[in-house]
């Protein structure tokens, strides 16, 4: 079969990896791609989301068998609709069941109704009312989270009044994170998060591992949200009665929940959870593989993808056996010296096939070839994955290796798996 890949990041890499391993896929398209090059893949420059009718002629063209899109923004925009409705097979829901990430507000309300635990909270749609009631909160510190789609970096946590109006601002007057319809104010729970994927064919789960992502720019979970900087599993502390309880009270109601609201949702369910001492709660859904996050997934799942991505979009997952290797996984990202705000693109960057001989795979995210060389061209740049039975081995390998790559400003995290909860 021939498959065609949607986005440019890391994660799309990874996909694009796992998918040229199967003896079932005979070429890969990649739209837009980035620096990267791999076996079976060829790149595509096409606007997807402008141009839809020339995507869908592409896809004929080439005799695409399924298109399997990986970022949020195309699934918000009903990206899936319209390719289902001129009969092209599509991994990711519709845009009725992307709200769960794109429409946080609408997510809230859906937790609310069909009792999957969250934190209590209220929604609010203009400055003036969250302004009030910032006024009569008496504990901190709360979340505040813009309700619209915002990468990863619109949540705060804040621990006073002016951080809270300072985060208010940026939502409604400096449009930080875009057009925003509203802020979602939120208990703030405590305990250790986890990200937790699972395929659906809209009736039938299959559960993923659980991966844990750190989130904050600096060691020891400090400093500000970014799109993730590094990330783990299997997690220290996940158990087999744990997965049955997330399967039990969050996956399948939310599942079922969709389904009772006239969606058939096929595709990746993310559930960000806090595992709080009352037990697991959702923070937040995303209607896609994570990233860093799925860097990790590829290099565990021993399944073919492609049996897995066929299976979901045919409705027949309860068919479907999945098998992982025994092994840790490791993901760490080198990122573009002052991200997640202001950075600079064109950096050459070096060594990455010297990297790769100590027994890594570097997945390239904010890369492009420019000028026969390798360049940086986004705030994550690479991310830098190993696999081992010991962790301590697996950190000395991948960090060894981040060591040999080089290009101007070069950040990273140093306590990717040491850092449990953060």
């Amino acid at each position: 079969m021939k498959v065609l890949v949607l986005g440019e990041g890391g994660r799309e890499h990874a996909i694009c990896w796992k998918l040229s391993q199967s003896q079932k896929v005979e070429e890969i398209f990649w739209i837009k791609g980035n620096g990267a090059c791999e076996e079976k893949v060829t790149k595509v420059d096409l606007d997807y989301l402008k141009d839809r009718h020339g995507l869908l002629k592409f896809i004929k063209e080439k005799n695409i068998s399924i298109v399997v899109i990986g970022p949020e923004l195309p699934l918000s925009e009903g990206l899936t609709n319209f390719l289902q409705e001129n009969k092209v097979k599509v991994f990711g829901p519709t845009k009725e069941g992307a709200q769960l990430e794109c429409d946080k507000g609408w997510a809230k309300k859906f937790m609310h109704k069909y009792n999957i635990p969250t934190a209590r909270f209220n929604i609010f749609t203009d400055y003036e009312s969250i302004a009030k009631e910032i006024l009569k909160l008496n504990a901190y510190p709360v979340v505040l989270k813009a309700t619209g789609l915002a990468a990863g970096k619109g949540v705060k946590i804040v621990n006073n009044d002016s951080e809270a109006h300072a985060f208010i601002e940026d939502v409604f007057v400096k449009k930080k994170f875009g057009v925003q319809s509203g802020i979602v104010l939120e208990d703030y729970l405590h305990g250790p998060e986890v990200s937790v994927f699972a395929l659906t064919d809209g009736y039938n789960v299959i559960n993923l591992i659980p991966v844990r992502d750190h989130k904050q720019l600096l060691d020891g979970g400090k400093g500000p949200n970014t799109g993730g900087m590094g990330a783990i599993s299997p997690i220290p502390g996940w158990t087999k009665d744990l997965e049955k309880q997330v399967t039990k009270e969050i996956i399948l109601p939310t599942v079922d929940g969709l389904r009772n609201e006239g969606i058939l949702y096929q595709g990746v369910i993310f559930a960000g959870l806090i595992l709080t001492p009352s037990g697991p709660q959702v923070l937040e859904y995303n209607c896609r593989f994570g990233d860093p996050e799925t860097q990790v997934i590829m290099r565990l799942l021993e399944s073919d993808l492609t049996d897995l991505i066929t299976a979901t979009i045919d409705g027949s997952l309860d068919t479907v056996n999945i098998k992982w290797k025994d092994e840790n996984a490791l993901c760490i990202i080198l990122a573009s010296q002052g991200y997640p705000e202001n950075y600079e693109k064109g950096f050459e960057i070096k060594n990455i096939e010297k990297a790769e001989k100590k027994g890594v795979k570097v997945f390239h995210a904010g890369t492009k070839i420019s000028e026969e060389k390798t360049v940086t061209n986004g705030g994550r740049v690479l991310a830098v994955t190993g696999t081992d039975k010991d962790m301590e081995n697996l950190r000395k390998t991948v960090y060894s290796a981040i060591e040999i790559i080089d290009f101007n400003g070069k950040y990273y995290r140093k306590d990717i798996g040491l850092t449990e909860n953060k």
